[in-house]
């Protein structure tokens, strides 16, 4: 069984989805299905919280469960969650197949073939599955991510071991975390809001799960608390030895780079949609977001250069950065606020 004309239809991957391959995949496949200006639906706000443990456990958990896409639509994505080892995560995407609906999967790099960790390390992964062969040994994917950009066949034992993975942590940035067996079936009809709404429903939705969460409870950080026990961690590794210091800030980098790359998500986003909507007069906040974007990118860089370099002086370097980040949050917040009350 196959749905060729998912194969052949045009598709495009802007450079600011990178790191985002579940959403990618969701958008492409909403514009086979039909729906107009996808990108407008998608979620790029930053669904993420910090467990309170040990510096050398530090963790950012961000919610791959998400749908993808904006309230209230996120009600057309049907999402399969399952922790079975058995056929049934299959056997239920074979339908969808049959019925002619292309299906979006989580599943390990571990177990894909054309991908260089192949066999060799573990991190979560989304490709579109449009068909299977007739004696069900191969499903045919599309996995239209940067470098591959790959049109072909894995085997079904490759997609199933992969879907139930644990992805168990290690180098990769998305490694960490079991997949459950997820997969998303998305209704094709329904789709009618307006871009003025969908932005709306962004900024709300960006100001209350992070910029207006509250800060801790019990097991966890939010929003500002996270940034906050950031900087305090930052200031306790100055009493850490070189060695530890240099491992830790490898660790802090892997799982605070996804903050960064959801700034960089959520600006292209708004910048965007704005152009579509000609609001022209919020130039000076898209230079607010675009910036706290580049503060986090320059932090980032030198956290990193931390792990191979001398760290006396650079770690300086690093804490003068942070408070940038910091300062510049503070006022991504009031430029958020700011575009909720205009629009």
């Amino acid at each position: 069984m196959l749905i060729s004309k998912y194969a052949e239809h045009k598709r495009d991957f802007p450079e600011y989805y990178d790191n985002f391959c579940i959403h990618n995949n969701i958008r492409m496949v909403m514009d086979f299905i039909g729906v107009e200006k996808v990108d407008n639906y998608i979620d790029t706000t930053s669904g993420v919280s910090m467990p309170k443990v040990g510096i050398e456990e530090f963790n950012l958990i961000y919610n791959i469960n998400t749908s993808g896409v904006l309230e209230p639509y996120d009600e057309k994505m049907h999402i399969s969650l399952s922790d079975r080892s058995d056929d049934k995560a299959w056997n239920d995407i074979k339908k969808c197949i049959n019925n002619g609906i292309p299906i979006v999967v989580l599943i390990d790099v571990f177990y894909l073939e054309h991908l260089p960790y192949y066999k060799n390390a573990h991190g979560v992964h989304s490709v579109v599955i449009y068909g299977y062969t007739d004696d069900e040994r191969y499903v045919e994917i599309v996995d239209w991510y940067k470098p591959y950009f790959y049109i072909g066949r894995i085997s079904i034992d490759d997609l199933k071991c992969g879907m139930a993975s644990k992805n168990p942590f290690g180098e990769l940035i998305n490694s960490g975390y079991p997949i459950r067996n997820k997969w998303i079936h998305i209704e094709p009809s329904g789709w009618n809001a307006t871009s003025q709404e969908l932005l709306y429903k962004t900024v709300e939705k960006q100001l209350k799960t992070f910029y207006l969460a509250e800060l801790e409870d019990e097991n966890f950080y939010y929003g500002f608390g996270i940034l906050n026990r950031i900087k305090e961690i930052l200031t306790e590794l100055t009493d850490y030895p070189q060695t530890e210091l240099k491992n830790i800030c490898e660790r802090l980098h892997k799982k605070i780079f996804l903050m960064y790359k959801y700034s960089d998500f959520n600006f292209n986003y708004m910048k965007k949609i704005f152009e579509e909507l000609k609001m022209t007069e919020f130039q000076q906040e898209l230079n607010v977001l675009n910036s706290r974007t580049e503060y986090w990118r320059k932090f980032l860089n030198l956290l990193i250069k931390t792990v191979v370099a001398d760290t006396d002086v650079l770690y300086k370097k690093v804490m003068s950065q942070y408070d940038k980040v910091l300062h510049f949050e503070n006022e991504v917040f009031s430029t958020y606020d700011k575009i909720l009350n205009h629009i």
